[in-house]
């Protein structure tokens, strides 16, 4: 039998500068996704219908970590919270808590007289999806090549 000790010297740095990137690019991930999240809710909400603007002001954006998304319906003390879900780490959830909002989103031949559209949370979505994946690729590429 032959067998070979080595030891590595320096390890334990290389370990900091691990943590370090990996730590940075999480926080930077986690940052972004909660500025895509609150732009979303926000560009939703512009093109929910309208009749009375409660459907409007019951958005929400929930994310696992803290209240700084705080949902919006929470002003409205009529809103049916029960639909606001909750998240897991690296989710977060945008939405609309007034109980007609998945109505109000899913029918097509509804008319919108004083303004907004169905699929007014989907379409939004669509078409900002490929922005918001760019935007949280960049922040991680830039959070990790801070360290050299």
């Amino acid at each position: 039998m032959i067998g070979a000790r080595v030891q590595l010297e320096g390890l334990d740095v290389a370990v900091k500068h691990i943590d370090f990137l990996t730590d940075n690019a999480l926080k930077a991930l986690e940052k972004e996704m909660e500025t895509a999240a609150l732009d979303l809710a926000g560009k939703a909400a512009m093109r929910a219908p309208v009749k009375t603007g409660d459907l409007r002001g019951s958005w929400f954006a929930v994310s696992d970590k803290r209240n700084l998304l705080q949902a919006r319906a929470d002003s409205n003390p009529d809103s049916a919270r029960l639909g606001v879900p909750s998240v897991g780490r690296y989710e977060i959830a945008v939405g609309f808590s007034e109980p007609y909002a998945e109505r109000q989103h899913e029918t097509l031949t509804f008319r919108h007289e004083l303004g907004g559209e169905a699929k007014f949370l989907e379409n939004p979505f669509k078409e900002m999806s490929k922005t918001y994946v760019d935007n949280i690729g960049e922040a991680i590429k830039k959070a990790v090549s801070l360290w050299h």
